[in-house]
């Protein structure tokens, strides 16, 4: 099991695990434990069969060695702690972080570190924030979480509220495509955002996010070749997922018809994924759906241009693009309009560009390929282009 597999999966219930059976402890003392064990199993990444028990061995051991360390009294462990049901604790927890009171941004924040196993870097990018005010945020968190655990909380189902979704919602991107990591993506940790969601109350928007998730996951197959990302144009459909297909149209007939921007994208996927090639795809339809929706960030905004571009004028579409601020996202959009308007050169100057705003090992490998085949195409005989 990869480390963010392992976090997502143990670090609150063993945090809760050992609250539970030394209750006369210190929390922050319990918390700084669990961090260590956690950094410790980095060693052994994917030679923990049992991570669950070897963590809380590990952690359980540092904190009486914290405790004799400081001189500092303890009592035996309390006969009446238990361990709670993992997904119960977790759930609990998420409820809880997503309804304290402090801002929305910070809610996500707390609750993609603690559950989600989200580093700074990968949060920061999430919430278009800077990495250093996501380190403050979680600087001032030890007491929130503090209060969670002295408030021995009741398992709790979480409410379908647009905190809860949005959280499941950066989770699953974050594996579809990883931020600050050297794998591509984490399917495991996009199979985990669909089992939150499948827990927490039904409603139309969760129909449709469910639906939403299960239709990119579908895609996962054909999306990387050799460790290089494979875009669109370039998938083997045939690799696509058909029974996560069929799992998604489920979900969409569930949400029934909405206006709800995951439903609409939910729309949006099930045209690609269902388009038997790249050339088949309904881009008039995918263009209007884009167009309700491209007002709620920019990058649903770059999504609607290109998109628009397979109908319309790509020039228009590209001069638009040019005016976003400069991300992976809209250097990447400009690098590809470039190209389809065989403006190679241009191109080529983007896509080295857009490599200096990922360190995804997968982008890096794609620029790098994209580079040197279109330096091809200026060029034939000169094939060791200095990128």
């Amino acid at each position: 099991m990869k480390a963010d597999s392992i976090y997502i999966h143990h670090f609150t219930p063993v945090l809760n695990a050992l609250c539970q059976r030394y209750k006369q402890v210190d929390f922050d003392d319990i918390l700084d434990a669990v961090h260590d064990a956690f950094e410790a199993s980095l060693s052994f990444e994917g030679q923990i069969l049992q991570p669950g028990a070897w963590l809380y061995r590990v952690a359980e051991r540092k904190l009486l060695h914290f405790l004799r360390k400081r001189n500092i009294p303890h009592l035996p462990p309390d006969p009446s702690g238990h361990k709670a049901d993992e997904d119960d604790v977790t759930l609990t927890l998420l409820d809880f972080l997503l309804n304290i009171e402090t801002k929305d941004r910070n809610r996500l924040a707390l609750a993609l570190f603690y559950v989600g196993g989200l580093s700074r870097k990968e949060i920061a990018s999430a919430l278009k924030i800077q990495p250093e005010n996501v380190k403050k945020i979680l600087q001032r968190s030890t007491g929130i979480l503090r209060e969670s655990y002295n408030r021995d909380l009741a398992p709790k189902v979480p409410k379908a509220s647009s905190q809860l979704l949005q959280f499941l919602y950066l989770l699953f991107n974050e594996g579809y495509k990883r931020t600050d990591a050297k794998e591509a993506l984490s399917e495991h940790m996009c199979f985990v955002a669909i089992k939150y969601a499948q827990y927490i109350e039904p409603n139309p928007e969760t129909y449709a996010l469910l639906a939403l998730m299960h239709f990119h996951l579908a895609r996962f197959p054909a999306r990387l070749n050799n460790g290089v990302f494979v875009p669109l144009p370039e998938q083997d459909r045939t690799l696509y997922d058909k029974p996560l297909i069929q799992q998604g149209y489920f979900y969409l007939r569930q949400a029934g018809r909405s206006t709800h921007h995951y439903f609409l994208l939910a729309l949006i996927s099930a045209i690609h994924s269902s388009s038997p090639t790249f050339a088949d795809t309904d881009w008039q339809k995918i263009t209007v759906l884009y167009s309700k929706i491209k007002h709620l960030s920019d990058e649903l905004q770059l999504n609607y241009y290109i998109a628009k571009s397979h109908i319309s004028d790509p020039e228009e579409c590209l001069d638009f693009i040019l005016t976003f601020p400069p991300s992976l996202s809209s250097i990447s959009a400009a690098a590809y309009l470039y190209e389809r308007l065989r403006n190679y050169v241009s191109a080529i100057s983007k896509y080295k560009e857009a490599s200096n705003y990922t360190e995804n090992p997968a982008d890096l490998r794609f620029f790098e390929k994209k580079i040197l085949y279109l330096n091809e195409k200026i060029n034939p005989t000169l094939l060791n282009y200095k990128l």
